[in-house]
């Protein structure tokens, strides 16, 4: 019987799932007739000790993930929760890394990390409407949240996920270097007031750094690159793409990314998004280059949660 979900909606992220498998199941027959007549297909994976159904999506496309929970949850009944992996928008802490220590409140989001999400709030439109918020609920709550726990135990402790990461690469990626790590002079935050100008923007150029229009960051140790936060997630219809916007719905309701196309999530079955970042949710276009290093971050991380 197959306990976990671990859904994917795009080709990258199923690609980087895919890797974190130990074993592959061959369907059996009555699985293979069930496949034909369900909405999405699914790998049959065992990933540490659990039988794990990964979503497959249809090349080229996006799935929708709620809509996938929701046929995941019919075509396996004896699921116990689902692991949202995939990439997600960040919302950056726009310099409060140099801020003493006692004073920064706001995680030091970058492109590649990967936030763990503990709840996931809806933003409504209209000021009077206070956004309804899921937590993880259900019965398998406390088995999610001390798994969280120890994740987390194991992390301040000394265990990192980015030797893992690097190990992958060179590993499963030494004919495909599009899930390396980007150069770090790519991850580049903009200020919130300086949106995309067409073909002249600053961000089509690899090398520029303009101080005038980018948020100066302290340069992170080179054994801590990559960071896992925990915290709340946003769900949206559509992607963000402009970051006066990413400033006020994060200030309403303090969360560290938007995962767009799950805003109609069902509740009726535990989730955990384990998202990684792929970009700053604004207009910039320089954050292509990170969307495959996110999803091997997002699936590493949820190999290490199993």
């Amino acid at each position: 019987d197959y306990t976990i979900g671990w859904v994917t909606t795009t080709d990258e992220e199923y690609r980087a799932a895919s890797w974190m498998v130990d074993q592959v199941h061959l369907p059996n027959s009555p699985f293979r007739q069930l496949n034909k007549r369900r909405k999405f297909n699914y790998q049959l994976s065992r990933v540490g000790n659990h039988f794990v159904a990964i979503s497959v999506p249809i090349l080229g496309y996006i799935l929708n993930a709620a809509d996938v929970i929701d046929d995941m949850r019919e075509t396996f009944p004896q699921i116990r929760f689902v692991l949202l992996v995939g990439t997600a928008s960040g919302v950056p802490s726009l310099g409060n890394d140099e801020r003493p220590d006692e004073q920064c409140t706001v995680p030091d989001v970058r492109l590649g990390d990967v936030i763990v999400g503990t709840r996931t709030v809806v933003p409504c439109s209209g000021e009077a409407v206070e956004p309804p918020e899921t937590e993880l609920e259900g019965g398998n709550t406390r088995a999610i949240f001390t798994t969280i726990t120890e994740f987390r135990r194991r992390l301040s402790s000394g265990v990192d996920t980015e030797p893992s990461v690097t190990a992958m690469v060179k590993q499963k990626c030494s004919r495909d270097r599009r899930f390396s790590r980007p150069h770090l002079p790519s991850d580049r935050l903009y200020r919130a007031e300086y949106p995309h100008i067409s073909d002249r923007c600053e961000c089509l150029i690899p090398t520029a750094r303009q101080d005038s229009v980018t948020v100066s960051r302290a340069q992170r140790p080179p054994n801590r690159q990559l960071e896992v936060h925990y915290g709340s997630v946003c769900a949206v219809k559509h992607c963000i793409r402009d970051a006066l916007r990413r400033e006020e719905l994060a200030l309403e309701n303090d969360v560290l990314c938007f995962i767009p196309g799950i805003d109609d999530m069902t509740d009726e079955i535990d989730c955990l998004p384990i998202l990684g970042i792929s970009d700053y949710a604004d207009s910039h276009q320089y954050s292509r280059a990170w969307m495959e290093y996110a999803a091997l971050t997002a699936a590493v991380c949820a190999k290490e949660f199993l």
